[in-house]
């Protein structure tokens, strides 16, 4: 991709107000747009790495995952840890995060999975990722890989990335592949 590269609004007007004044971590969520806000304080203790990152692009890929991370444990939260309460005798509860990738143009939106874990009643959790990313890896961009129709076709592209979204997706995010085949992925899995 040429030039910069960008996260979530939200994140991103989170990130650049704690870049310019790290205090912003503290304000009144009344002073602001409250998702934002929100992003400012669950951002703040994470600042140092997502700078620590270098270059722009990079930050905006340390972003994405410090981002994913805040809602993961947002998730984590509402869920708890008592499943009894909500959670039937044998049910299960499958957990697949990661982050949306927006292409340009007419390709595919491609999702970068980050965890995939099964959760029972009693709690415990299954990761799954590994095994995920063993299947991944078998289809994963690997730039300057030309696509075929038939890799182009089992990975359910309408239209094939170019050579530029090619490179960034296997620097930055080299497991991002289509939603289809994502979630043909965690079906497979399970």
């Amino acid at each position: 991709m040429k030039g910069k590269s960008s996260a979530c609004g939200s994140a991103i007007g989170a990130f650049n107000a704690l870049k310019n004044n790290p205090l912003m971590a503290n304000a009144s969520p009344a002073a602001f747009d409250y998702q934002q806000s929100y992003m400012m304080e669950a951002l703040g203790p994470r600042m140092e790495t997502i700078q620590a990152a270098e270059g722009d692009n990079k930050q905006m890929e340390e972003l994405a995952r410090e981002t994913f991370n805040v809602v993961k444990q947002v998730l984590y939260d509402i869920i708890g840890t008592d499943h009894s309460k909500w959670m039937k005798k044998k049910g299960k509860l499958m957990l697949l995060g990661g982050i949306m990738l927006n292409m340009d143009g007419e390709g595919n939106d491609m999702f970068a999975p980050q965890s995939f874990t099964v959760m029972g009643k009693d709690g415990k959790e299954k990761d799954l990722m590994k095994s995920f990313k063993r299947k991944a890896k078998k289809l994963r961009i690997r730039a300057p890989q030309k696509l075929n129709s038939k890799l182009a076709k089992k990975n359910a592209w309408k239209t094939k990335p170019n050579k530029e979204q090619l490179a960034a997706l296997a620097k930055h995010f080299p497991t991002a592949l289509p939603g289809a085949t994502i979630e043909k992925m965690a079906y497979k899995t399970l």
